[in-house]
């Protein structure tokens, strides 16, 4: 691989702008190992956007398409960063892997446990790399807790964590791009599987993986909409969910979301140990981004924002810039620095295809836990044994095998 990567990015809307940003961050910084040679999406003003924002960076202008397939044969590039609603993830990766380029997905990488394994396996055969792309994980705030909790057991032996939310919501479906997010078929669901794929990455990450599932999934509010063919249509993603997640471990964590439940709204993220507790004071999706408070069984008290003080101290300089290039602490852009990273020296990004399935399994079991009113073991959802809710979806985009 030459030192300067060509890459191309295909969906420039949504999350897209924040994977934009972090390449023109990097290049910032003084960071010469990438170069965007073509943006794509279906709109083509939101494609000349992007381009148009690289080349005021530097001066260079990338190919703008409106047909990635096209793109992918005449620009062929090195890599391929993908932004795409949750039924193009499977398909567009494939494509971009056997176009001969490597490739990162935003989350969730797959609609299904199957369309992620279909990912996975393309990967493998063809040699190229296939990145989740997970930007919590790779936070400072994040980092520091599972050192926190790992190497100064600052919980003592994790025990039970309680996640929930309840407030009254509808899905964001709102602009004619978004339609899409309404729909099973098209999103996989709402909550359970989009901002949810960032909570069952950060407690894999925090805690190991998880044995079984148990949930009960439903939708109470009736929200209808015109599709972009013109009809109106019948939102049927779940608004409210209560799950059980029983870790390897022997941890248990309760994590609910409920946006039919109009009246009271509560929330809140704990986590406790046999030592004391950790008081998340951010939201039941994306964990320690703003402040957290540690309380100890003798009563003593200390901050995330301490703890983050302390991380970084001990960590090697070597070490600290792998974790934080530049001094970058945005995880969406430390994603797109470990992708590129790995393609330019043939290693292994932090969350390849492989990773990210495990992680993203965890929703597609509180999925099939609800549908079948059975507890589920992970093993069974990643064998495809158990896919009452996911085999209409895997049905329309031919993944059944």
């Amino acid at each position: 691989m030459s030192a300067k990567v060509r890459l191309a990015m295909i969906g420039c809307g949504g999350m897209a702008g924040g994977h934009l940003s972090g390449y023109l961050d990097l290049i910032r910084k003084g960071y010469d190992g990438v170069e965007l040679v073509a943006t794509c999406d279906l709109i083509e003003e939101r494609a000349g956007s992007f381009a148009a924002s690289y080349k005021e960076l530097t001066g260079n202008e990338p190919r703008v398409f409106t047909d990635y397939k096209k793109m992918l044969t005449e620009v062929k590039p090195d890599a391929v960063d993908t932004a795409l609603p949750h039924f193009l993830h499977h398909e567009a990766a494939v494509a971009v892997m056997q176009a001969g380029a490597h490739v990162m997905v935003e989350k969730p990488i797959g609609i299904t446990v199957r369309a992620t394994k279909r990912i996975a396996e393309v990967s493998q055969k063809t040699g190229k790399i296939a990145a989740t792309a997970e930007n919590i994980r790779r936070c400072l705030g994040p980092r520091a807790m599972k050192w926190a909790i790992d190497e100064r057991k600052i919980i003592g032996d994790p025990r039970y964590f309680y996640a929930y939310d309840v407030h009254l919501g509808q899905p964001n479906g709102e602009s004619s791009a978004m339609k899409w997010r309404l729909q099973r078929i098209q999103s996989g669901g709402w909550t359970v599987i989009d901002s949810g794929a960032h909570f069952t990455d950060l407690v894999r990450y925090l805690f190991g993986d998880v044995a079984s599932v148990s949930a009960h999934v439903t939708r109470f509010e009736h929200q209808s909409f015109e599709d972009l063919d013109g009809t109106t249509k019948e939102a049927d993603v779940e608004d409210t969910w209560m799950a059980i997640l029983t870790f390897e471990s022997g941890l248990v964590g309760y994590w609910s979301c409920g946006h039919g439940l109009p009246g009271h709204p509560m929330n809140g993220v704990f986590y406790y140990g046999s030592a004391g507790s950790i008081k998340d004071a951010g939201d039941i999706f994306h964990g320690f981004q703003r402040e957290a408070e540690i309380l100890l069984r003798d009563g003593s008290t200390t901050s995330l924002s301490r703890i983050k003080e302390d991380y970084l101290l001990s960590l090697p300089g070597d070490e600290k810039e792998r974790l934080f290039p530049y001094g970058i602490t945005n995880g969406v852009h430390i994603e797109c620095f470990d992708f590129i990273e790995a393609v330019r020296t043939g290693g292994q990004p932090e969350l390849p295809a492989e990773e990210g399935l495990k992680s993203r399994a965890i929703n597609n079991a509180i999925y099939e836990a609800g549908a079948t009113g059975q507890t589920v073991t992970m093993q069974d959802i990643l064998d495809c044994k158990i896919e009452v809710a996911q085999s209409p979806i895997n049905e329309r985009y031919g993944l059944v095998s």
